[in-house]
C-alpha cells in the first residue's frame, strides 16, 4: 500500500469509529431507523472513496 492508502484507511477506519461511537448513544427506539442509516451510509462512503482511489490507479498505469 502507497502512503496514501494508508493515510486514507485510517482516516477512515477512524470516521467509522466516530459513527459508531456516536450512534451508541441514540435512543433505543430509533435502532432501525436513523442509526442504521448512518451506519450505512458512513460505510458506503469508504467504499466509495477506496473504489475511486482504485479507478484513479488503474488509470494512472
Amino acid at each position: 500500500m502507497t502512503k496514501f492508502q494508508d493515510s486514507l484507511k485510517n482516516k477512515m477506519h477512524q470516521y467509522v469509529k466516530l459513527v459508531y461511537h456516536v450512534t451508541k448513544k441514540f435512543p433505543r427506539d430509533e435502532l432501525y431507523g436513523v442509526t442504521s442509516q448512518l451506519r450505512r451510509s458512513e460505510i458506503e462512503l469508504f467504499q466509495k472513496q477506496v473504489l475511486r482511489r482504485c479507478r484513479v490507479d488503474v488509470l494512472q498505469c
